[in-house]
């Protein structure tokens, strides 16, 4: 099973991240956020962070190698 917590989420979620992107700034449900895009060979994490709090509000992932699994996984937060 996969673990949900962890000591260090940052370094958990970057372990095998190839680039990140701040692609720039959006207004999700009268949220500001800033859209962020954490990047490997197989897939691309896009996370919506809300500017004031830091938290997510947004998040999506493309799946780029693995035709079995959704192209698009995309939850509100």
């Amino acid at each position: 099973a996969d673990e949900v917590l962890v000591a260090d989420p940052f370094a958990a979620m970057t372990k095998d991240v190839t680039s990140i992107e701040l692609v720039g700034r959006t207004t999700i449900a009268g949220r500001k956020t800033d859209h962020v895009v954490l990047a490997n060979p197989s897939m691309e994490l896009q996370v919506w962070l809300d500017v004031k709090t830091g938290l997510p509000v947004e998040s999506a992932v493309v799946y780029l190698d693995d035709p079995r699994k959704p192209r698009i996984a995309r939850k509100k937060l």
